[in-house]
């Protein structure tokens, strides 16, 4: 062997190969070419491990040529192929190391260096453990590696030569030959990113459920067709008390064992079957009792499914406060009839007292001149108690109107109760028959007008309900100490002695509905025309105007019991004495004025029966005439309130100028612009509301005259 040279392949540092062909170029005798190869696996660089065959002189001879040419040819051929391979493991993006048993690298491709640092002289001799931060574990996958000659696959942190870190995806795999395995191959992926986007992805579950979590609402996903719940936010599950996900929509929301009827899944996609936008509707959840604003919306879930994602806003509280609005609107609609109810109160208590000052007047006059032992007589005095009866029903009138100051003193109920059924019986039908247990003569502070309104009221009300039947009313009063247990349920009370009034029908009762609105202003079960619905809502002002309360109890088909309880006061009342004191009578010059031509005859035939000089007019621009020309020609001046061209109260004022020590009586049906405060202010020195009683106004103008010194 003259010359030789070994193909560039066979030159080159190659890792373990299993065959490697090679040609010897050498001048033999005729300068032919001869092929080489080695049947078995060699190191290179190292040791040759297996025979490495050649041809020389001395074995020319016996080498043969020609079969050894085709293994050659074809071990050449997977040269090329190993090269091939060689170049692109070189060549990839991934970390490729080989190591032996021991886990020595003996071999780093580029990549590897490169990401790594380190030089190739550098890397091979190093130990595995000094490239991977592997765990207990994962070394103990490659010892299976080894053993089990199984591939294996794991995720882990390389090390770079100055320390820095980068996660890497690993696959390991035994090196295989016939006796054993003599190492493993390692690659490596750079996961970095992917673990980066991971974790921003991560970042941005966390702070999408941190959003969800922190929305005071309740929000959920469910699916489409299955409509089982997927996800849900803190406030869902705090508001069910437990985590709904993997169960159904319609079996939370509603307790259903089916899809609902009104779900709203098939609004949410259009023909096409696409989200289709916002379906927005109100509703009231069976399970938490609470009202919710739902927002729901089709859209494309994780999988790529489509979802129904809905957004349900408790609104109770904005449903209460609907609430209550419509009740402020019904008060303010109730302030407002009261206040028109206030205005014509006044209105018709001006005109109703003016024309019961003509009916009291004159029957007054009448009855002084009739005998008191005819039947005319007693017929005129009922008519006189009847007058007075409409008098006092006007100052309720103004009182529940709130144009009046309420007049309480010391009553006792059972006389009232006598006078009311004395009415009332004479008015009942004779299918209704009424009974009474008295037991009570306690003393109340109250309004004895008032409370007469109130048994007429509850009494009417019963006979009302027994009209077409007929039936049973009953009134009961007795006296009872009224403990917490009652007290506590109506705070305004206080525990000690009370006074029970009682009325009873066996009527056809009443159910729970009309209990609940039954004290309520202008609520009525009666026909129109029967009643104004409010009966029942003035009852239970005046009793708690008088520090009592009002309490019902009714049965369908039994009838109704209305309870009133007032605090009796620890009074003894002096007995009315029915002989009356003589009228007061004079002979003074007055002046009396009132636009209405009966209430001027009226005065000047009751002044004159009481002995005074009466001169009259009509109007106060006359008045004030005539004052102007005699002004020492009277000693008294008594005028109406309300009347054209000049008041009353302004009339007195320019008498007054004239005259300062002239004395006004300055009377009104019912006005805004005068009370009693205001007249005194003014200088006026009485102040009476009509209808004018004889007796009363002759008090009056006695004590005035008395007073002036005249």
């Amino acid at each position: 062997l003259k010359t030789g040279a070994i193909d560039a392949a066979f030159c080159q540092e190659r890792e373990t190969f299993t065959y490697l062909a090679f040609q010897l170029i050498y001048d033999y005798n005729h300068g032919s070419k001869v092929t080489g190869y080695t049947p078995g696996a060699i190191n290179i660089p190292g040791n040759i491990n297996t025979g490495f065959i050649i041809v020389t002189q001395d074995n020319i001879d016996s080498f043969d040529s020609e079969y050894s040419l085709d293994q050659a040819i074809g071990h050449h051929e997977l040269s090329q192929q190993l090269s091939l391979i060689s170049s692109m493991i070189e060549n990839v993006e991934e970390l490729a190391v080989a190591a032996d048993e021991t886990g020595r690298i003996v071999y780093a491709n580029a990549a590897c260096l490169r990401f790594c640092g380190y030089t190739k002289d550098e890397m091979v001799g190093l130990n595995i453990k000094n490239l991977f931060d592997l765990t207990i574990l994962q070394h103990s996958q490659i010892d299976q590696c080894l053993q089990e000659e199984t591939a294996k696959n794991f995720e882990s942190t390389a090390i770079r030569k100055d320390g820095s870190l980068f996660a890497v995806h690993i696959s390991i795999s035994p090196l295989r030959s016939e006796v054993a395995p003599r190492g493993y191959t390692l690659i490596a992926s750079n996961i970095s990113e992917r673990k980066r986007s991971q974790k921003a992805l991560i970042d941005s579950h966390v702070r999408f459920f941190m959003v969800l979590d922190s929305i005071d609402a309740d929000i959920y996903v469910s699916d489409l067709e299955t409509y089982e719940i997927l996800l849900t936010n803190r406030h869902m599950r705090k508001s069910f008390g437990e985590n709904l996900v993997g169960k159904t929509c319609y079996q939370v929301f509603r307790n259903e064992s089916a899809p609902c009827a009104q779900c709203t899944n098939d609004k949410l996609l259009d023909s096409d079957g696409n989200p289709a936008g916002v379906c927005v509707w109100e509703g009231k959840n069976a399970i938490t009792g609470k009202w919710y604003i739902n927002y729901d919306r089709a859209v494309r879930w994780v999988d790529g499914r489509l979802v129904r994602l809905q957004i349900a806003t408790d609104i109770s509280r904005i449903k209460d406060l609907e609430k209550e609005s419509l009740r402020i609107q019904a008060q303010l609609q109730q302030a407002q009839k009261m206040e028109a109810i206030g205005t014509l109160a006044g209105g018709i208590a001006h005109d109703f007292n003016n024309i019961l000052s003509a009916v009291i007047g004159y029957t007054e006059i009448v009855l002084a001149d009739v005998p008191e032992d005819t039947s005319q007589h007693r017929n005129l005095r009922e008519v006189l108690k009847a007058g007075n009866r409409a008098r006092e029903l006007v100052k309720q009138i103004l009182t529940f109107s709130r144009q009046t100051e309420q007049e309480l003193k010391p009553v006792q109920i059972n006389q009232v109760v006598g006078e009311a059924l004395k009415l009332l019986r004479a008015s009942l039908p004779t299918t209704v028959t009424i009974a009474q247990n008295i037991q009570s003569d306690s003393t109340v502070l109250a309004d004895p007008t008032q409370i007469h309104q109130v048994i007429m009221n509850l009494c009417t009300n019963a006979a009302h309900a027994l009209r077409s039947k007929g039936g049973h009313l009953e009134i009961e009063l007795c006296d009872l100490s009224l403990g917490r247990s009652f007290t506590d349920l109506h705070p305004y009370l206080s525990p000690g002695a009370y006074i029970k009034l009682r009325v009873s029908d066996t009527g056809h009762g009443m159910e729970k509905a009309i209990l609940d609105r039954i004290f309520d202003p202008f609520f009525t079960t009666k026909e129109p025309g029967e009643g104004t619905g409010m009966g029942l809502a003035v009852v239970t002002g005046i009793i708690k105007s008088h520090g009592g309360v009002v309490t019902v109890d009714s049965e369908i088909g039994k009838g109704s019991t209305f309870n009133i309880f007032l605090p009796v006061i620890q009074q003894d009342i002096e007995l009315e004495v029915r002989t009356e004191a003589p009228i007061p009578t004079g002979n003074e010059r007055i002046l009396f004025i009132d636009d209405e031509k009966t209430l001027v005859d009226l005065g000047r035939q009751i002044l004159q029966r009481l002995g005074y000089e009466v001169a009259v007019r009509t109007s106060s621009v006359e008045a004030l005439e005539l004052f102007m020309e005699q002004p020492d020609r009277f000693d008294l001046v008594i005028t109406d309130m309300t009347m054209p061209n000049m008041t009353g109260d302004e009339l007195a004022g320019k008498l007054m100028n004239i005259r300062a020590d002239i004395p006004v009586i300055l009377c009104t049906g019912y006005s805004e612009r005068i009370s009693k405060e205001r007249a005194h202010e003014l200088g006026i020195k009485e102040f009476i509301l009509k209808p004018i009683v004889m007796r009363e106004l002759a008090k009056t103008v006695r004590n005035v005259l008395d007073k002036n010194g005249t």
